[in-house]
This record gives C-alpha cells, sequence and structure tokens, in this order.
C-alpha cells in the first residue's frame, strides 16, 4: 500500500541541500536503494524548488515525470493550484 502526498516548505537551502536532507530523511526512514522502482518504506521528491530549473547527475527540478504521474499531479493542484510548469 502506498501513501502519496505534498508539502509546501520554505527553506534556505540550495536545492542541493535540500535534496542531502530528504536523503537523510529517507535514511533515518530505513529507505534501501537496492533496485529502480522497487518497494520502499519512503520516497521523498523535489517536484518544484521555486521556478528553478536544475540539472545535475543527482537532482532534476522540475521532477522529469511529474507530468505523468497522477498521485504527484493532484497533492500538487490542491496545494498550489496555480502553480506553473516552469519550463
Amino acid at each position: 500500500d502506498f501513501v502519496n502526498s505534498a508539502v509546501r516548505i520554505q527553506t534556505l537551502y540550495s536545492p542541493e541541500e535540500l535534496l542531502q536532507a530528504v536523503s537523510k530523511i529517507e535514511k533515518d526512514g530505513e529507505r534501501v536503494r537496492s533496485e529502480r522502482w522497487g518497494n520502499r518504506t519512503l520516497d521523498v521528491d523535489i517536484i518544484f524548488y521555486d521556478d528553478c530549473v536544475v540539472e545535475s547527475n543527482d537532482l532534476c527540478v522540475p521532477h522529469i515525470d511529474m507530468q505523468h504521474r497522477d498521485f504527484v499531479l493532484k497533492p500538487l493542484a490542491e496545494l498550489c493550484p496555480y502553480k506553473l510548469h516552469p519550463i
């Protein structure tokens, strides 16, 4: 079973620092990265970071597949109904 949700936060962290923080949260939640698309106890994704576009080996913002995932779009629409994709 999955529980999908979205949160909106304010942070002084850069996108890369935020990724480190959410990775620690996943690790503390006993997330094990053994296989892609495998079962997981916790999965935290950074969907947007203001209107920034970030493309690196470790982080793509906006999230590269967000527009194909209703489980991302529905909670996101409730949180920020007027948010536009920056690309």
